[in-house]
């Protein structure tokens, strides 16, 4: 769902979750979202608005898209 507007624009399908610390983070898990750990620490840092650090724990939530809606 787009956050800006609500609309749906696209069905999707949860294929797996894993919580772990920031440290344990693979190059899988950071696929084509971020370049290094340091780099998850800090655009979480900004995100939430508060230091997030090694040792905090992040969900990865792993996902097949079914549909394209728009």
């Amino acid at each position: 769902m787009n956050s800006d507007n609500g609309q749906e624009f696209a069905k999707a399908v949860i294929t797996g979750m894993v919580i772990k610390a920031v440290h344990d983070l693979t190059e899988l898990d950071m696929k084509d979202k971020f370049e290094s750990i340091e780099e998850v620490c800090e655009i979480f840092s900004n995100y939430y608005g508060k230091t997030i650090t090694l040792d905090d724990r992040v969900k990865i939530i792993r996902f097949r898209v079914e549909e394209i809606l728009v």
